[in-house]
């Protein structure tokens, strides 16, 4: 049996700034000057909003949003965000061979380290709410079978996690501008245990899954990029979620605690640059990565390559937007 070391996190955690909460707050909003709401209008109209404003990020798409929605007097309720502005969240979970050959005491029980994982995410998920209300979300599988390229990475599963509902009043208080003023009477959800059944939903998938489906081997480097480029059609803000424990298969090379010598990280690099297989040409503030696992074996040498290893590959990324968790 094989103990890792006891979780630790590789970088900071940021909570998402989306938690409902009942203070009241006032905002001005400013739309660029491209929006054109009137005729003779010499700025862009300003939208002051006040009461809960929690589920409000302040976005230039959500003020042309709210423009669009109250272009008069009036009141009504709308949820948010709306479908146009909602994240989509991709997860795939590793159910190769290596993710079942160690086994962890969780809660009393011994487990594998594929188990250990789902449940730490779920945990996870939870405890720093990650999902936002409106999520839409992807739950896939991954793995290579013998002796071959071929991977299980299409989509299984799609939920999603409820919207807000926001009831709104709208004023309409200077004419030539068309300046607006939104009095937020309530904030709700529709479903209040709705995070809590979309983790649940999850948990329950994964594990069915890593219960039925073993692969040999982990091409988790060419994964992470099909995954990108496959999800680069999609509009608005994307988390990309890998749950692994980092051990990868790159054609001939194997990474693991066994094997993480200078030269084959060095043979990996090459084969990624040949293929062209970085996932971020440029910086995309649109994408968030996420590879929670990391199983390390208590090799903190190892831990030190697995993390390099990964911070080369998204290299040309906002490092700020690539999160390594130890589960």
């Amino acid at each position: 049996m094989n103990i890792p070391a006891p979780p630790e996190r590789l970088m900071p955690l940021r909570r998402p700034a989306l938690i409902i909460s009942s203070l009241s707050l006032l905002v001005i909003l400013t739309v660029g000057p491209a929006c054109d709401f009137g005729k003779h209008s010499q700025r862009a109209p300003n939208v002051e909003i006040e009461g809960d404003g929690s589920w409000y990020k302040g976005s230039n798409e959500e003020k042309e949003y709210l423009l669009k929605t109250f272009p008069a007097e009036g009141e009504k309720t709308i949820p948010w965000p709306p479908e146009e502005l909602r994240r989509y969240v991709d997860i795939s979970v590793d159910v190769t061979k290596s993710s079942f050959s160690s086994v962890i005491l969780y809660r009393g029980k011994k487990i594998s380290w594929a188990e250990y994982n789902i449940r730490k995410f779920s945990e996870y998920l939870v405890k720093e709410h990650v999902l936002l209300p409106g999520d839409r979300i992807t739950l896939r599988i991954f793995g290579s079978k013998p002796n071959s390229q071929e991977m299980s990475q299409d989509q299984s599963l799609d939920i999603a996690n409820p919207p807000l509902q926001v009831k709104i009043k709208a004023d309409v208080y200077t004419n030539r501008y068309n300046d607006r003023h939104l009095q937020v009477a309530k904030v709700w959800s529709d479903t209040p245990d709705g995070e809590k059944e979309t983790v649940n939903t999850i948990e329950e998938w994964c594990l069915k899954q890593i219960g039925k489906e073993i692969y040999t081997k982990s091409p988790l480097l060419n994964h992470m990029a099909n995954v990108k480029r496959n999800t680069d059609s999609k509009k608005g803000k994307r988390v990309l979620i890998f749950i692994t424990d980092a051990h990868i298969d790159f054609e001939n090379l194997y990474f693991s605690p066994a094997h993480y010598s200078d030269e084959l990280v060095a043979g990996i690099r090459k084969g990624v640059e040949e293929l062209n297989l970085k996932p971020f040409d440029n910086p995309d503030p649109n994408v968030s990565i996420i590879i929670f696992g990391l199983n390390y074996q208590g090799d903190e040498r190892f831990r030190l390559k697995q993390q390099e290893l990964l911070r080369w590959f998204f290299d040309k990324q906002d490092p700020q937007l690539v999160t390594l968790i130890v589960s």
